[in-house]
């Protein structure tokens, strides 16, 4: 049902108001994009799917969705992932995902959710702590908060997404020291903290990084004129990576003709004949995307 236009405030008008039009089988719903999706609707779509197991409520355009998101948390016994990208929820909703303590989240993307609070984060650290899956991309967590996801999801936490979070960006060797102890399979971070988790471990202060079992790791904001040994010291720095990905935004040399091969080829940057002779001689699988390329590739189960 992604991006679906027919809903209105009537659109579950002449519903029994019992429990009898349910659907028990259902596992998955997707209203990403949707339109006119009310609290009200998700309240009795709750109600009527005791056994979902995904939700995903990318970009519903509601004002607020805190009393529908509360609803399947406390509905929905056997949820287990849900996907709130851009959404316009706030603290309430993280309290219920929190504290509802009969599910088992164990996947939760708040990418883009800019009315949530550290407060918010905070319960949500504190009591779902069996979560493998978590994106904070493009939200208001700052090292603190993040400190506290590493400490209370240590022993269950896979992939972690932290790119385009400002505050994090504004302390890079904190968030550093704070990730080289973590066990991630999946790390997105911004390029300030990418760097500066290289140059913690060149200067020997992150030694437990190269003990890590991250396999994918990706760079969000690759600046212009990077040069290719950023990814050799991205590969020293975590050992065990066989994919990067390095997410780029678009460059002034892109308006005046592409890229320009000759004087990139000399000064050996990278772009993406470069990356394509760089992936001949390595393990390591690197790719270079676009920004606007990896829109179309976002998500819980993109990966």
């Amino acid at each position: 049902m992604r991006r679906v236009s027919f809903f209105a405030p009537s659109s579950l008008r002449g519903l029994p108001s019992d429990q009898t039009w349910q659907l028990p089988q259902l596992r998955e719903l997707d209203l990403s994009q949707a339109d006119h999706v009310t609290d009200d609707l998700l309240v009795s779509l709750a109600a009527a799917l005791p056994k979902l197991q995904r939700l995903k409520l990318d970009m519903v355009s509601s004002s607020s969705s805190d009393r529908g998101v509360a609803a399947f948390a406390y509905q929905c016994d056997q949820l287990q992932s849900i996907s709130l990208r851009d959404c316009t929820i706030h603290d309430m909703a993280l309290s219920a995902l929190a504290k509802f303590r009969k599910i088992d989240l164990k996947e939760v993307d708040l990418a883009g959710c800019r009315r949530i609070t550290t407060a918010g984060l905070a319960i949500m650290g504190k009591y779902n702590i069996k979560l493998q899956y978590l994106s904070l991309a493009q939200t208001p967590c700052d090292a603190e908060t993040l400190e506290a996801f590493r400490t209370g999801l240590a022993n269950y936490l896979c992939y972690l997404d932290i790119s385009g979070c400002k505050r994090l960006d504004q302390e890079p060797d904190r968030v550093a020291r704070c990730l080289s102890q973590s066990r991630l399979i999946k790390l997105v971070v911004s390029m300030p903290v990418a760097n500066a988790m290289v140059r913690l471990h060149q200067e020997q202060l992150l030694p437990s990084v190269s003990s890590s079992p991250m396999e994918f790791l990706e760079v969000d904001g690759l600046p212009e004129h990077t040069p290719m040994t950023f990814l050799d010291q991205l590969i020293q720095t975590f050992s065990s990576v066989k994919h990067i990905k390095l997410t780029r935004g678009y460059y002034d040399t892109d308006f005046m003709g592409g890229y320009l091969s000759g004087d990139a080829a000399v000064k050996n940057e990278i772009t993406e004949a470069q990356v394509d002779k760089f992936n001949l001689k390595q393990h390591v699988v690197v790719i270079l995307v676009n920004k606007r390329e990896k829109a179309d590739d976002l998500g819980i189960h993109s990966w």
